[in-house]
């Protein structure tokens, strides 16, 4: 798959960004421009991630992690929201049991819109009796449920 970075340039065109993307842009315009009725030209587009998002996301773990009675390492803790949001794989453990595994969060591995569906999905787990029971053994389920609510209701958009 290509990848072809585009700029405006200082005419308010759009531009391929360097020699090598110049060309492939044009290439890609030439390509939509020659389509016949009925042909398909298929584009993977890239939003750029949000950094203000991450910085959001990492901060309402910290806050989760801090006020948490299991984890005393906050990348294990960050490992298992990222599992029980469903962001992970699973592979067959040493003893043929299927292990979940977290995937990348990375900028590079997570467009914005990748990342917006991860952090619901991050806080909809946290919110999750399962997480809240986990998190807090000692609690009821409704003091474990208004714990989790009130450390993530401030992180609310």
């Amino acid at each position: 798959m290509a990848t072809i970075s585009i700029t405006r340039d200082n005419t308010g065109q759009l531009v391929g960004l360097g020699e090598k993307n110049a060309k492939a842009y044009a290439k890609c315009r030439q390509q939509i421009k020659d389509l016949e009725p009925g042909e398909v030209y298929c584009l993977s587009v890239w939003f750029s991630r949000n950094p203000k998002l991450h910085g959001l996301h990492m901060a309402m773990l910290a806050q989760v992690f801090d006020q948490q009675e299991q984890f005393d390492d906050f990348e294990q803790f960050r490992m298992w929201a990222q599992v029980g949001a469903g962001h992970c794989v699973f592979v067959p453990g040493p003893g043929g049991k299927m292990c979940a595994i977290p995937k990348s969060i990375a900028w590079a591995k997570l467009d914005d819109a990748d990342f917006q569906a991860h952090h619901e999905a991050v806080k909809a787990f946290l919110r999750s009796l399962r997480a809240t029971r986990f998190l807090w053994p000692d609690l009821d389920d409704v003091a474990a449920g208004e714990a989790m609510a009130a450390i993530l209701d401030g992180f609310e958009r």
